[in-house]
């Protein structure tokens, strides 16, 4: 798309299954991504658990769901339940998921399949890896992380963004949208991003 776009230059941002994404283009396209941004997402390779774990979760919802309240019970409330709602689809029957979980499971599978630590270590761009304080990325991880980069340690810039679970980023995305602005703000030039989330939405913006 960046082609088509006639973008020569990017910043790639991705947040989970699109931060894997977003690293694998940046170790096969070394020239096009200016910098790497990663939230709550790395090298992949959790295994068939994972998968199993998270398809696990969408398929105990209840749906269709009879009302936005039904939903926003289920979802726990709050933030957290207002957001997962709202990105649910209003049907004759109630509310459904804009999803397959079935195209969902073959999308993570890949992922969780293998740890990408090759393409980790041919990146050489400037990556922000953004955490969430309940996420799933552990210290051990980020650890071992930082030390697979093949470029200087330097580069690597790991924030924690309080309050942010793991499948709940909604909490904190203000917190996490400015932890973004930050570290692009002064690039100029053109920029991209592409945010693949769990649940298969993209969206891409050129600024």
């Amino acid at each position: 798309m960046a082609e088509w776009l006639g973008i020569p230059e990017l910043v790639l941002v991705g947040q989970s299954r699109g931060a894997h994404t977003a690293m694998l283009t940046a170790a096969q396209h070394p020239g096009l991504v200016r910098r790497l941004i990663l939230v709550e997402g790395g090298v992949g390779g959790d295994g068939a658990p994972a998968t199993d774990g998270t398809i696990g979760w969408f398929e105990s919802w209840p749906t269709p769901f009879p009302s936005g309240e039904d939903a926003v019970a289920f979802f726990g409330g709050g933030a957290a339940g207002d957001a997962w709602t709202a990105g649910l689809e209003a049907t004759a029957a109630g509310l459904e998921p804009r999803f397959d979980v079935d195209v969902l499971r073959a999308a993570l599978s890949p992922v969780h399949a293998r740890p990408r630590w090759e393409e980790w270590g041919a990146l050489r761009c400037p990556l922000d890896l953004i955490r969430g304080e309940h996420g799933l990325l552990q210290d051990e991880e980020v650890a071992r992380i930082v030390r697979g980069a093949g470029f200087a340690i330097g580069n690597v810039d790991a924030t924690v963004v309080a309050q942010a679970p793991k499948l709940r980023p909604v909490v904190a995305a203000s917190a996490t949208a400015r932890a973004i602005s930050r570290r692009i703000a002064g690039l100029g030039g053109y920029g991209f991003s592409l945010t693949l989330s769990g649940t298969g939405t993209l969206s891409v913006g050129a600024p």
